[in-house]
């Protein structure tokens, strides 16, 4: 499926993770848009991040792109609170984000309150959503932290076919959003 801008390439936080690149790589091949760790300069890649934080400020900085991260897109939100999970597993703090809306309970993997550690030491949910894009060593942690619940675990969202359609349906409106915008 081609885009309105033929020339859209995601710009993600890297990693060296073979899991991570080759997740990167399949997502961004089933949905036939290129991507890159680096923004080349201003109007020339889409940061695509969970939430606002650090990676993502520098990100928009050099790309100057005018696209939310995720959270902030049209029904992602309820995109989330339709999975049904028990759980959401964040990377990050609660400190900027805006979590308003999302229906689950919600914890943090390394930092931000409360902590998943702590979170499942007080209770095991039936299911949880591991809120990343694609999988390496934070998955691993939250994945270990999870353990001793045992939950059906989803995530991350670029190996979710329901990302994927999501995705497909919602990135064009960002894109013509962006345009109206420039």
């Amino acid at each position: 499926m081609a885009y309105p801008a033929s020339s859209v390439k995601l710009i993600l936080h890297g990693s060296k993770d073979p899991r991570y690149l080759k997740s990167v790589s399949d997502f961004a091949a089933a949905l036939n848009i290129q991507y890159s760790f680096q923004c080349p300069g201003p109007g020339h890649g889409i940061p695509l991040y969970v939430a606002r934080g650090n990676d993502y400020e520098k990100a928009e900085a050099a790309c100057v792109s005018g696209v939310p991260p995720l959270l902030e897109w049209p029904g992602f939100i309820d995109f989330i609170n339709g999975l049904g999970v028990d759980l959401i597993a964040m990377h990050g703090s609660n400190k900027p984000l805006s979590l308003s809306g999302l229906r689950p309970d919600i914890a943090f993997i390394e930092s931000g309150e409360p902590l998943l550690s702590d979170y499942v030491r007080k209770r095991c949910p039936g299911s949880t959503l591991i809120l990343l894009l694609a999988p390496g060593i934070i998955m691993d942690k939250a994945i270990e932290q999870l353990r001793r619940c045992s939950p059906n675990v989803m995530g991350p969202l670029m190996e979710m076919e329901s990302f994927r359609e999501y995705f497909r349906r919602v990135l064009p409106i960002m894109i013509m959003n962006k345009a109206v915008k420039s």
